[in-house]
């Protein structure tokens, strides 16, 4: 689950959301060097 400001922006298990390269969490995760 991604959240912005308090509202749910994505909702799907992590690995979904990473195989989703314009997700908000892939961007996240890339921005943390994780990816």
């Amino acid at each position: 689950m991604v959240l912005d400001q308090g509202y749910i922006k994505e909702f799907s298990s992590p690995n979904i959301l990473l195989s989703d390269k314009t997700s908000i969490f892939y961007g996240m995760a890339k921005d943390a060097g994780l990816v």
